[in-house]
């Protein structure tokens, strides 16, 4: 399966870069990575007074050398960088985390939880957000079960491991079976975003992704009013219920006044 990001840099670099310089300042070296989608699901919406609206573009970020190796599932680099003293080493620890379930690499996860990750920091994007993007189920259950994270944990921009699926790396069919595993396992179906209380199904809707958005808005008929929003959901069944999956990539949104906007300034 090809990586999801455009590879603008080499493993071998890292490497070579850990192994000339070991010493601390080496840990420290970032690099802009070109991602082909959204690191940050809200990241590609914007809203206008037409709703939303969704902006396919490169997303860049800055990642340092601990973020690159697990992105690449380069165990060997990992051991080595966690030998010195990071800056701001959980933040970086859980960064990696989430980069590691996102591009499915299960031993470096694996590897980065027994050095401390935190699969479930909240205002962060976390190693649940990564494997709900995924649709990695038996990280999804151990992260939710053994390490108590909150099936609705936000990320920065307030997008929770439901959203991340929408988004995410997964045909419709199999991005529905990883949001039942959500909901299962504690997400409500109910929550809403932005001061126009937009729902999961619609969210679905404005990515094109149909079966998905029917789906979820069977999961969610009536919208008992979220502590963290303010009015009911919109969500509405659409009149068509012989919706198909389809496989177009997924775009999201965020708090569309507090989310989207941090995501475009990020």
């Amino acid at each position: 399966m090809p990586l999801k990001f455009a590879p603008i840099f080499r493993s071998e670099c890292i490497v070579n870069t850990t192994q000339t310089f070991p010493g601390p300042s080496s840990t420290y070296n970032s690099q802009v990575v070109d991602f082909d989608d959204p690191i940050f699901p809200f990241s590609a919406l914007q809203s206008d007074n037409d709703g939303l609206v969704h902006c396919p573009r490169v997303f860049k970020m800055m990642l340092s050398p601990l973020c690159l190796a697990a992105l690449q599932g380069s165990d060997d680099v990992i051991k080595h960088l966690l030998l010195f003293e990071i800056v701001d080493k959980q933040m970086d620890l859980d960064m990696a985390l989430f980069l590691a379930n996102r591009q499915e690499k299960v031993q470096t996860a694996h590897l980065l939880l027994g050095y401390g990750a935190n699969p479930g920091q909240k205002s962060f994007s976390n190693g649940l957000h990564g494997a709900a993007w995924r649709g990695l189920k038996s990280q999804i259950s151990e992260y939710i079960k053994k390490h108590d994270t909150n099936p609705d944990v936000p990320d920065g921009s307030s997008a929770t491991p439901v959203i991340y699926a929408i988004f995410g790396d997964q045909e419709e069919t199999a991005a529905w079976s990883t949001i039942e595993l959500l909901f299962r396992l504690g997400a409500s179906p109910y929550r809403t975003f932005g001061d126009q209380s937009w729902c999961y199904a619609d969210i679905a809707r404005k990515l094109e992704k149909w079966y998905l958005a029917e789906m979820l808005a069977q999961s969610a008929p009536q919208s008992p009013t979220e502590v963290n929003s303010s009015r009911g959901s919109s969500c509405t069944i659409g009149e068509d219920s012989s919706f198909q999956p389809n496989n177009k990539q997924p775009k999201d949104d965020s708090e569309v006044n507090r989310g989207v906007k941090r995501a475009r300034g990020s």
